[in-house]
């Protein structure tokens, strides 16, 4: 039982990923499909996924008007939800799943996954790095290569690694 749970795990990656997520699929069709494979796209026709996006299971909430920008990594073991009107840049990452720090004679130990949480208006930059356990606020922007690893308050400017507070942002 099982294995045919692992098996059409593998398959529902291989058709979400490799062939609906490749370039042969236009942009705006892609959340459509991904809907009715299991992705929640609460409004498809608002939504752009380009190619290369690559999901880990389908614990997923995309909301309207969402941009999701080429090979972004979707490794959801936990919910990731992304509220309206977020643009999520190229190459990102959002990571739910992690390791316990383990005793020496293996420091990987006991897995552990928490959910993200990306509310309306966010500006994510190319190459970030999300977290799990993280709520990015309202309105706010991280910067190119930023590496998020606690809430980001709303309205407010990030960049580095970790993530460093720049500046509020004006409304």
């Amino acid at each position: 039982m099982r294995s045919v749970k692992r098996i059409r795990l593998y398959l529902w990656r291989f058709l979400i990923n490799e062939l609906i997520g490749s370039c042969l699929i236009g942009n705006k069709l892609r959340p459509k499909i991904y809907n009715l494979l299991g992705v929640r796209v609460l409004n498809p026709k608002t939504v752009c996924i380009e190619s290369g996006v690559k999901f880990r299971t389908n614990n997923v909430i995309i909301a309207s008007g969402v941009f999701i920008n080429q090979n972004v990594f979707f490794d959801n073991n936990s919910l990731i939800q992304i509220d309206e009107n977020v643009a999520i840049g190229g190459r990102v990452r959002l990571i739910t799943s992690g390791h316990m720090i383990g005793n020496k004679n293996q420091r990987a130990g006991q897995s552990q996954s928490s959910p993200i949480l990306v509310e309306k208006g966010v500006w994510i930059g190319d190459s970030v790095v999300i977290l799990g356990g993280v709520t990015i606020g309202a309105g706010s922007i991280l910067g190119a290569c930023t590496l998020v690893n606690g809430n980001v308050e709303s309205d407010s400017l990030y960049v580095g690694v970790p993530a460093r507070f720049k500046r509020r942002l004006d409304a």
